[in-house]
């Protein structure tokens, strides 16, 4: 059975479904152009993948700006967060605790370490 034959016969199903007359499907129906070809090689599986490749990047651009924005990982690999650098103090902890400690232990001149004058 050929291509022909075959498209005729579902053509009179496609009738017989519907209701309608046999006899306006003849077997020497004109065969596709070269547009309708054209349309269904090229233009469909065309626009298919435009469909899908818009759907799939408006997806990513949705995820990228509600929730992968915010995340800390995405933000350091991408640059997206300045590092907060907090100025060294000019005393610190330690040399603070040392300062105090002497601080206590030092004397003044004059003075021994029980409180009396020096004679």
């Amino acid at each position: 059975m050929s291509i022909h034959q075959t498209l005729s016969c579902l053509k009179w199903l496609l009738a017989c479904v519907d209701g309608m007359e046999v006899s306006s499907f003849s077997p020497s129906s004109p065969s596709p152009s070269l547009w309708d070809y054209l349309g269904l090689l090229i233009l469909r599986p065309a626009l298919a993948i435009l469909f899908v490749t818009s759907f799939i990047s408006i997806g990513w651009f949705l995820a990228w700006k509600l929730v992968l924005v915010h995340v800390p990982l995405v933000q350091e690999i991408f640059g997206l967060r300045k590092k907060l650098t907090k100025p060294k103090p000019l005393t610190r902890r330690i040399s603070r605790i040392y300062n105090t400690i002497d601080a206590r232990n030092s004397t003044p001149a004059g003075i021994n370490s029980s409180g009396l004058a020096e004679d």
